[in-house]
């Protein structure tokens, strides 16, 4: 995996000017290209991002960082609304 996200699980990654905005999107529903999402919950799975994984070693800075600044949590889960195809590098927005 490129672009530094070697650890994550996610399905969907979006760029953001801020870190760990993830909570405010909570009831909110995010249009990516075609397809539509309702932001249902925070995921507070993120011991598994610091965890040993292939070649990289366990990072307890990584857990140590979404403790500090993600309020224990990383990322939120999400239920799907309206289903069609997404690409990599669909326009997502803010509905």
């Amino acid at each position: 995996m490129s672009d530094g996200f070697a650890r994550t699980s996610s399905s969907a990654w979006m760029r953001l000017n801020q870190a760990f905005p993830d909570r405010q999107l909570i009831g909110r529903r995010l249009r990516i290209g075609d397809a539509l999402v309702a932001v249902t919950e925070p995921c507070e799975g993120c011991s598994l991002e610091a965890l040993a994984q292939g070649e990289l070693p366990f990072a307890k800075d990584v857990l140590h960082a979404i403790a500090r600044h993600g309020g224990g949590g990383f990322g939120v889960l999400a239920s799907v609304v309206e289903a069609p195809p997404i690409q990599h590098g669909d326009a997502v927005s803010l509905i």
